[in-house]
């Protein structure tokens, strides 16, 4: 007999009674109801006359509802009061139409329906909605489904217990005392752990073994609730429910007293005090006590996830245990992590956290410690279930290369307190979480993966997520590329490194420290780690754990020679996360069609300038633009002159294209273009300045728009800079400036595309501030020789203003033409005829009255849809 089988048969023993209660109402009143039916409330309906069209909608509403009822069906849970009523009414409705004769049915004129009356419908109703009870009672057909994660339930019974009957220990202490033992007042056993260690499923077993104990059992989640007021009210109806009806009104009143905390308000509450007495919420709580002691059967409340509370939650649910239900016979079981407990009450209460929960916990029993080696079991005897058979060879050198770990092996001491097992996982959640993620993650990739390196980046990826993806993200600072090995490895913060302003003072620091030993120094890695622990407050034990961990993924260079290797010389070894070409897949898990291969990317860098965008075009075709501008965008370390010249190419090449998974950034950019050695890279200062001016060399509108963008902020950048310069000097950045603008006018493009970023850009910084080159200007009044330049001219000075309000440029009207009175007789002299110009005109006037400020123009000759 389970737990709820005393409470279904009292369900059981309730039904019936009000079933034959019914039954007897129904004979004893039969002739009430029918006088009532009688009425003049229902007297026209036995009036209705019945035709063909009645019949009719009659069928079709019913099928209609037949319809949707069928469709329902799956998904609607059957309301057991309702079934009563339907029956009830039902059961009259047959006595009155086949063994009685008062009431004058209606029935179908159709003659195939010529015996079924209206009202015969009932019975389809009923039919149907008892339906919805055929999917309790019918076995579902289903194939069972064979998992391939494991799900995180805890144990139901002591059986599936794997830690060697460890549960069942810690279950039986807490079955003895509810058993042995009987109190005047409730009584609280603590059980103390961690996240995951079997808390709950040390509650399953007791509750099993509790079972045919003559115990009522309530569940409380207080975690279900979200303030004080719902706490309580929940725990409370939590109670009611199991120690039934007898016992819900007193509760319910004492529940009342406590949430209103003796203050009622409103005509009804007012009413009530009229007609009765308010009780005490002690005289409530004495009521419910004696009623609790005639029951003479113990409660036990089994309270879980408390330690997923906040500390006033916390701090009120201890409360409601000591104080508020405070009953006999109770006995509260109450799951915590003490730890997580103690910090959140701690400002709670004015006496030590420690003394508090005492007074609250009458006993407290820890979850029994273990040995770690029984989770190695575990996970090893898990992986080889969801791992398929075929990668058996797999596991067997993930255990190789675990059991002869480096840092384990080479000092000669086995298993110490760096093995995964004893200090990574900690309990089954862990290990569960891990494999599932293993699985999710890499199980269509398995063959291309090393289970030793996911199975610790999997680890770190738990229990420190920030550092997993700062190695991704930050690789190329953080490791260096051994040049024999193509294999990453940490990188020193050498006098290289120290360039860099955030690693300066830690290399004078150590400098200072150690000396000249560069052994000795911190590598890059490290640095971002104790940011990492100071920000997290992780102590220095730990943070040497997540070295040592990370350490076993990547290895130490000393003299030029990889500090540690484990590698197998078979497949396996050389799919380790170490390598470069294999390092990305172990973070993006998987291996796209539409990713570039470390080759193919490699023999990119080496082509010819000329080849360069033909293959990025190529690439494009083939749906790899989001890889390539993903990896143009994080390459940023040369070891030649083609890297830089072909990186740059494809970067200023693909700036700006409007692609779909064009990953481009803008700055990213800028920043690979100062702060080079040029010399290294392009042989000299003028091969650089050679290079760029080429570059940015264009014709069409897009070329000279970017061009001009691109340099304009290196402008500006060499002006803060005193080392580190783009090579381009301020006058030939402004002299390419100024003949973008100028090829623009040359190719008649339209001035309501780009012309005014790229004429901007070209503006000259003088004392009196910005002014146009003369020959840009002399320029510009050439272009503008025929009236169909002039009418594209003047709509791209109409700027928006708010929402329909229109401005326009009239200082770059001052700085082109001199004046006012000069740019009118420019324009509109001798252009009377342009329907255009003339709009435009009437638009200038009327805004230059406004003294230059918006105004709203209704625009019909000009196409102002470059403004939207």
């Amino acid at each position: 007999m389970d737990e709820e089988s005393p409470n279904k048969i009292n369900g059981y023993i309730k039904n019936i009674f009000f079933i034959l209660l019914s039954i007897a109402f129904l004979i004893a009143f039969v002739s009430e109801i029918e006088t009532f039916f009688k009425s003049e409330i229902f007297n026209w309906f036995y009036y209705v006359d019945s035709n063909g069209w009645l019949d009719f909608f009659i069928i079709i509403i019913g099928l209609f509802y037949v319809s949707i009822k069928v469709k329902e069906c799956q998904f609607e849970v059957p309301n057991e009061k309702l079934t009563f009523l339907f029956c009830f009414v039902v059961g009259f409705y047959t006595y009155e139409r086949f063994f009685n004769s008062k009431f004058p049915f209606t029935h179908f004129t159709w003659k195939i329906f010529s015996k079924i009356v209206y009202l015969d419908f009932l019975y389809v109703f009923l039919l149907l909605h008892l339906a919805n009870y055929l999917k309790y009672l019918i076995p579902s057909s289903k194939d069972p489904i064979n998992n391939v994660l494991l799900e995180d339930l805890p144990l139901k019974k002591s059986d599936e217990d794997e830690l060697d009957g460890i549960f069942q220990i810690t279950a039986d202490k807490i079955y003895s005392i509810v058993k042995n033992n009987k109190f005047k007042n409730s009584y609280t056993i603590g059980v103390n752990g961690e996240w995951g260690d079997g808390k709950t499923s040390v509650f399953n077993i007791v509750k099993k073994n509790l079972v045919n104990e003559d115990i009522i059992i309530v569940d409380f989640n207080p975690w279900m609730g979200f303030d004080k007021k719902v706490l309580i009210k929940d725990f409370f109806n939590s109670v009611s429910e199991k120690l039934g009806s007898d016992l819900s009104l007193e509760i319910s009143k004492y529940v009342d007293e406590i949430l209103s905390n003796g203050e009622k308000s409103g005509i009804i509450n007012f009413v009530k005090s009229l007609v009765k007495k308010d009780e005490s919420i002690h005289s409530i709580y004495t009521q419910i006590n004696k009623k609790i002691e005639l029951l003479n059967k113990k409660i036990v409340v089994f309270i879980d996830d408390v330690d997923r509370l906040d500390r006033e939650e916390i701090f009120e649910l201890l409360k409601l245990i000591r104080n508020t239900a405070n009953f006999s016979n109770v006995f509260f079981i109450v799951a915590y992590d003490r730890t997580y407990v103690n910090e959140s009450i701690k400002h709670q209460s004015s006496e030590t956290t420690v003394k508090y929960l005492d007074k609250i916990i009458n006993v407290e029993i820890n979850l029994p410690y273990f040995d770690k080696f029984l989770l190695k079991d575990y996970f090893l005897r898990k992986l080889e279930e969801l791992v398929p058979k075929d990668f058996t060879y797999k596991i067997k050198s993930f255990k190789e290369r675990y059991d002869k770990d480096a840092f384990i092996f080479d000092l000669g001491l086995g298993f110490n307190e760096n093995d995964l097992f004893i200090y990574w996982l900690n309990n089954f959640r862990e290990i569960k979480k891990i494999l599932n993620s293993l699985v999710v993650n890499y199980s269509h990739m398995y063959k291309d993966v090393n289970f030793h390196d996911i199975i610790y980046l999997e680890i770190l990826k738990l229990k420190h997520p920030y550092l997993y993806r700062l190695i991704f993200a930050k690789n190329k600072e953080i490791f260096k590329i051994h040049s024999n090995v193509n294999c990453y490895f940490f990188a020193l913060i050498d006098e290289v490194k120290a360039r860099d302003k955030r690693f300066k003072e830690v290399f004078e620091r150590n400098k200072q420290t150690v000396g000249e030993s560069k052994e000795k120094l911190l590598t890059v890695f490290e640095f971002y780690l104790d940011e990492y622990c100071k920000k997290n407050n992780i102590n220095n034990i730990e943070r040497e754990q997540i070295l040592d961990l990370v350490k076993r993924l990547f290895p130490e260079e000393t003299n030029s020679i990889v500090g540690y290797d484990v590698d197998s010389r078979d497949r396996e070894g050389y799919l380790s996360v170490r390598y470069v070409s294999k390092f990305e897949r172990y973070f993006s898990q998987v291996i796209f069609n539409s990713n570039i291969k470390e080759q193919d990317f490699d023999n990119f860098l080496l082509l010819p300038s000329l080849d360069v965008i033909p293959q990025i075009t190529n690439w494009i075709s083939e749906d790899k633009i989001k890889d390539i501008s993903w990896r143009l965008n994080r390459f940023d370390t040369f070891e030649s002159g083609r890297e830089y010249r072909n990186v740059i190419i494809s970067s200023y090449y693909l700036l700006y294209l409007d692609i779909a998974g064009n990953l481009i950034d803008f700055n990213v950019l800028l920043y690979k273009l100062v702060d080079k050695n040029w010399e290294e890279l392009l042989g000299s200062i003028e091969g650089a300045k050679e290079f760029f001016k080429d570059l940015f060399t264009g014709n069409d509108n897009d070329s000279l728009n970017k061009s001009s963008t691109v340099l304009y902020e290196l402008l500006k950048k060499n002006k803060r800079r005193t080392d580190g310069k783009f090579p381009l000097s301020d006058d030939e950045i402004n002299e390419i400036l100024r003949k973008n603008v100028q090829k623009y006018l040359e190719n008649n493009i339209s001035f309501i595309r780009n012309f005014w970023n790229i004429y901007y850009k070209s503006l000259k910084l003088e004392s009196t501030g910005k002014t146009p080159d003369i020959g840009v200007v002399n320029d510009l009044k050439k272009s503008l020789s025929s009236v169909e330049r002039l009418e594209d001219f003047v709509a791209s000075l109409i700027t928006s203003y708010g929402y329909e309000g229109y401005r326009i440029r009239h200082d770059d009207i001052l700085d082109i033409f001199a004046s006012y009175e000069g740019f009118e007789d420019f324009i509109f002299k001798n252009n009377e005829n342009s329907e255009v110009i003339s709009e435009f005109k009437r638009f200038y006037f009327e805004i230059k009255d406004n003294n230059w400020d918006g105004i709203n123009f209704q625009f019909e000759k000009i196409n102002i849809d470059h403004l939207n």
